[in-house]
Formats: structure tokens, sequence, C-alpha cells
């Protein structure tokens, strides 16, 4: 009785060292799913690509590897500087279940990147209360990518912004708001109910189509 207590002792020992060696160790994790709402998953590493599939999402930093399956409203909370998150073309992502933006961005969320992949349709985010949403993050970017269904504003985001190649198409608040020094190029924005695309002090608008607004702008 003795010696056989002592293997299943040794077996989940064994167990244990390896779930943490496979995650990286505590001190690399790079993603996790937030406490209060279990479809958030956290991204606090700066410098982390992830990698949003039409079946998981990745997120990769240093040696660490971390995965979640993509599930209905599942979204990515940002909290650290020069992330960089990649969009696999013919993603559609549905926030039907979600009250918050597909991706949120703090102020430490400085350098964020958003990329839509190339070989096919552009990624859509569809049904959540607005699209990015990063008021106080600067020198974000996103490309390629459509919009639409927003229970609030499509793209809110900071100072020194570069939003091109981005269609939003029925949001119940802005379009794009982008703080000042930022830019808007090649974007269609149709029906919104606040504004199609408001910018700060010396912000650039070029090649874009804006239609359908409740509200001038």
């Amino acid at each position: 009785m003795r010696r056989n207590a002592i293997i299943i002792l040794g077996v989940v020992l064994a167990a244990l060292l390896l779930g943490r060696t496979s995650l990286g160790g505590a001190d690399q994790t790079a993603l996790s799913l937030d406490a209060h709402t279990p479809h958030a998953i956290r991204v606090d590493r700066a410098g982390a690509r992830v990698y949003w599939r039409i079946d998981q999402v990745e997120v990769h930093h240093s040696d660490a590897v971390r995965t979640r399956d993509n599930r209905l409203g599942s979204r990515l909370i940002i909290t650290a500087p020069n992330v960089t998150v990649f969009m696999e073309a013919g993603l559609v992502l549905d926030g039907t279940t979600s009250a918050e933006p597909a991706i949120s961005g703090s102020a430490e969320a400085k350098g964020l990147h958003v990329v839509g992949g190339t070989n096919g349709a552009a990624p859509k985010l569809r049904g959540y209360s607005g699209a990015i949403h990063g008021p106080q993050a600067h020198l974000v970017t996103v490309s390629r990518l459509s919009i639409e269904h927003c229970d609030g504003p499509g793209l809110v985001l900071g100072n020194d912004a570069i939003v091109k190649d981005v269609r939003v198409d029925r949001a119940s608040g802005d379009g794009i708001a982008l703080g000042r020094l930022s830019r808007a190029e090649r974007v269609v924005v149709r029906s919104v109910r606040g504004r199609g695309i408001s910018l700060g002090d010396r912000g650039y608008v070029g090649s874009s189509d804006v239609s359908g607004l409740a509200s001038e702008g």
C-alpha cells in the first residue's frame, strides 16, 4: 500500500513539472484568461505576437507559446507596448455575446499593431461593442480590417495612429475616432450614428469614402 502511494505521488509530481515546462514557466506567461470575463484574453508582455486564427488564438513571447480556443465573444485586452496582432484572412469574429470591444488597449499599449491577413478576405469583426478601443494608446496601427454592426464606435485610438484599408459598416457611435497627428487612408465608413471619421489636431484623411451618417463629419 505504501509503495503504491509513493508511485502515485511520483506520477502527480511529474505531471505538475511537465505542465509547468510546457507552459514556458510562470515568468514567461504572455496570455491568460481574464478573471472577470472568461472569454477575454489578456496580453501583458512587451513585444508579444498574437496570431488570431479561425480556430484558435496563439500568443508568442520569447520561447513561450500559449494557445486558447477561438470562441464566440473572444476578445483581447492589451496591456503592454509593441504588441502585434495578426488576424488570419477570412477570419470572422462574432461578438454578439460580448459587451466589450473585440480589442482593448490600455495606455501601456503604445505601438500596438493590428494587421489583417492578405491572402483572402479581410478579417471581419461584427457584433462587438466597438472593434478596437484604445483612446490612451498612442502610435497604434490598424490595417486591412472589416467592421460591422458595432453596438458602439468602430475604432477609437490615441495620438499618432495610422488606420488604412479599413471598412466600417453600421456602428452606433463614431466610425473612426483618432487623436492628433493621426492618419486615415483608404477608409470606407457607412451608416454610423456618430461622425464618420474624427481626427485630432493636424490629422490627415486621404482616399476615403464616408456616407450615410446620422451626424456630420
